[in-house]
């Protein structure tokens, strides 16, 4: 297949003005979303799970977060499929990890990066999940983390470029994409997430790799990615997204209005749209849900049910409203923060919360900081997951 079948990369300037609107009002947004520095210790945790769950659910992969809270801390079911689920998570968290830590290749949109990120996820995987069945013949094929498909294959209506069409064809679309500055290096990102995909650049594991690598590409343009994910969009919209993919996919329509490349304008055009309001979209939701008073509103909500239904102390809240505010505090300062009580009382209202999981520390002494259990995330950050994964 030639290189050229690949065309139309990016939308026509002429026809990208609303594009540009779009990544202006997100970059602005983005860029708008920042808690105090004391707190994103706290919430890039949070969203880096919930990013993992929604990538996960895309692909048909219902890993519950209590699940995944349960496998950072080491315990594993017994049933076997549920463990894999709990491994592939582990992966994704820590493959988001790095990119967070700034220790993913550079530039995100390359090669280097996407073979970097399927080898790093996949060589963590339980053998289970290393093959792959051909749709067509049923056999079964090893995946190689890391390698670029060297098979021909097929998805859904797709018929993907042949093998040896995959490296020539990232390295097209990627020379293009890196050359894009500002808010028309989001659109070409937005692009990259159908582009990338219709390469199938391997054999399994391609629409994660790309979220990851879209993620990466957020990133490195400041756009405070470690608050929000695009991959809760797409997973709760994830009927849109396939068809605004496969709308992408076409051949050109024929006529001049659909561009001047082998695939059609308008279907790219679509897709970005869809893309970029979907990160609106998330910015906005994540922007309300981590506002302080909101939140501080909700966890004394949250004491008061406690209170009522498994005997919380009412000074809980006080203690957990200092995190919010602070950052951590010392052991020392609770009888100050919970005033009119003596320290013996207060330091029982710190052990009670450092049992319940909504405090932590990381010594025996050391000052503590406010946690994020899965048992409080229906209460403290409603709608952040459906209803049905929470306990």
């Amino acid at each position: 297949m030639i290189i050229s079948s690949l065309t139309l990369l990016m939308p026509s300037s002429e026809r990208a003005n609303t594009l540009r609107e779009k990544a202006f009002e997100l970059t602005k947004k983005a860029s708008a979303l920042l808690p105090d520095s004391h707190l994103l210790a706290t919430f890039t945790p949070l969203v880096q799970l919930m990013n993992c769950y929604y990538s996960n659910l895309i692909e048909g992969h219902d890993t519950l977060p209590y699940a995944v809270e349960d496998a950072l801390n080491h315990h594993f079911s017994n049933d076997a499929a549920t463990r894999d689920l709990q491994q592939e998570a582990l992966a994704h968290i820590h493959v988001q990890n790095l990119i967070d830590r700034g220790e993913a290749p550079v530039p995100a949109m390359s090669s280097e990066f996407l073979k970097w990120c399927h080898h790093v996820f996949y060589q963590q995987l339980p053998q289970s999940m290393l093959t792959v069945e051909h749709p067509e013949t049923g056999k079964q094929f090893e995946i190689m983390p890391g390698q670029l498909r060297e098979r021909d294959v097929k998805v859904g209506h797709h018929i993907a470029p042949d093998a040896q069409s995959v490296s020539p064809m990232l390295e097209t679309l990627f020379s293009m994409y890196n050359k894009c500055a500002g808010t028309v290096a989001l659109i070409a990102i937005a692009a990259a997430n159908h582009r990338v995909v219709w390469v199938h650049p391997f054999m399994d594991g391609n629409g994660r790799t790309i979220r990851l690598m879209a993620h990466a590409a957020l990133k490195n343009l400041g756009m405070n990615v470690g608050l929000w994910s695009p991959s809760r969009g797409l997973a709760r919209s994830v009927r849109q997204y396939k068809q605004f993919l496969s709308r992408a996919d076409q051949v050109r329509q024929g006529s001049s209005t659909d561009g001047r490349g082998a695939l059609s304008e308008q279907g790219l055009i679509g897709f970005c749209e869809y893309y970029l309001d979907t990160c609106i979209d998330q910015v906005e939701f994540m922007r309300e849900l981590l506002d302080i008073g909101n939140l501080s509103k909700r966890i004394e909500q949250y004491c008061h049910d406690q209170h009522e239904q498994s005997g919380l102390s009412p000074d809980s809240f006080l203690l957990l409203r200092e995190t919010l505010h602070r950052g951590e505090f010392e052991r020392g300062e609770v009888g100050s923060i919970i005033s009119g009580k003596s320290t013996v009382t207060a330091r029982r209202v710190l052990k009670s919360l450092l049992d319940r999981g909504l405090l932590e520390s990381n010594t025996p002494r050391g000052p503590v900081r406010l946690a994020i259990p899965s048992h409080v995330l229906g209460a403290w950050f409603p709608n952040l997951y459906p209803e049905r994964v929470l306990r």
